[in-house]
Formats: structure tokens, C-alpha cells, sequence
């Protein structure tokens, strides 16, 4: 006699990835320029000094993974910085609700990956965007610009959801 197995429990992870040049900027306050490693932005006068500014980047979500809804986990920044600018603040959405926020200064004059786990996993339940607040503290180009190379979230699986269940002897869906 075989001894009984308990079925194993597999749960996939999903990191979805958005390239730089997808950033949107407040046009009128900074120059956004589009480069094949991402967008360089840059101020546009001196008026833009120690004021907040606001990019936002979506990233492709699953609404399910093998019949499965999604929690978002994880989220991963790769940018680079000049001198003379930080990323104050990473707010994260959900559709048009926050559900994250982390408030750490991010400067790096090489490119960095930072990774940022959510306190608990958050239910997908329309479209995982970010808002980054940047500070220039400087009009000099050559010190003051912020280049985001991308954004990702790590999903993973959540609760199983029941399938509807399949007619018998395979009828057609009527056409409209």
C-alpha cells in the first residue's frame, strides 16, 4: 500500500514590469525627455525649486493568474538621480484608491533597483499605478534630473474562485 500524498500547494508569482517612457509628468513644472533606457526629468525654471513634484507610472495588472484573483506584494523602482534631487514619497493606487505609502528619500547617481514590500498583500481589484514626489534642489540640468527607468509589482496568487460550472453536451452561446 502507497502512503497518501497531500496534494501540493503551488502558488505563482507574477512581476509585471513598465518601461520608463510610460512616466507622466506635471508638463507645465518639469521637461520630461524620452530615451530608449527610460524619461529624464528635468526642471524647467527656477520656480521648480524645492517645490513637489508629482510622475505617476502604471503597471500592466492581471486581473487573475491560473484562475486565481491577484494580490499585489511587492514593488520594485529602478531609476537614477542627480545630486541635486530626491524621491521623497512612493504612493501606490489602486485604481484611484491608496493603498501604500512609503516615505524615504531615494537618490542614487547610478542605477538602482529598490525594492518596497507592502505591510500585507493587497487585492488587486483595477490597475496598480505609482506616484513618485520628486524635490529638485537645483535648476542646474547637470545636477537637478531624475531618470525612471521602470516600475514593477509582484503579484501572486490569492484565493482560488470557483469557475461557473460548464454546461452538459457543450451548447453553443446564442449570438447577439
Amino acid at each position: 500500500m502507497e502512503p497518501a500524498h497531500e496534494p501540493e500547494t503551488c502558488i505563482s508569482r507574477t512581476i509585471l514590469w513598465n518601461h520608463g517612457c510610460a512616466v507622466l509628468g506635471n508638463g507645465e513644472f518639469t521637461s520630461l525627455t524620452r530615451m530608449e533606457t527610460g524619461a529624464m526629468i528635468s526642471p524647467n525654471s527656477e520656480d521648480m525649486i524645492n517645490h513637489l513634484h508629482l510622475l505617476q507610472i502604471t503597471v500592466p495588472t492581471p486581473a487573475m493568474i491560473d484562475n486565481r484573483l491577484v494580490n499585489a506584494v511587492r514593488a520594485f523602482l529602478r531609476f537614477r538621480t542627480g545630486s541635486r534631487v530626491q524621491i521623497t514619497q512612493v504612493r501606490f493606487f489602486d485604481g484611484e484608491q491608496q493603498f501604500a505609502h512609503f516615505i524615504t528619500p531615494l537618490k542614487a547617481n547610478v542605477v538602482t533597483t529598490r525594492s518596497m514590500k507592502f505591510r500585507s498583500p493587497h487585492p488587486v481589484s483595477q490597475g496598480i499605478s505609482l506616484s513618485l514626489e520628486v524635490t529638485f534642489m537645483s535648476s542646474e540640468v547637470s545636477d537637478a534630473w531624475v531618470e525612471i527607468i521602470g516600475a514593477g509589482i509582484e503579484f501572486v496568487q490569492a484565493a482560488p474562485v470557483p469557475l461557473p460550472p460548464r454546461r452538459a453536451g457543450g451548447e453553443e452561446l446564442e449570438e447577439l
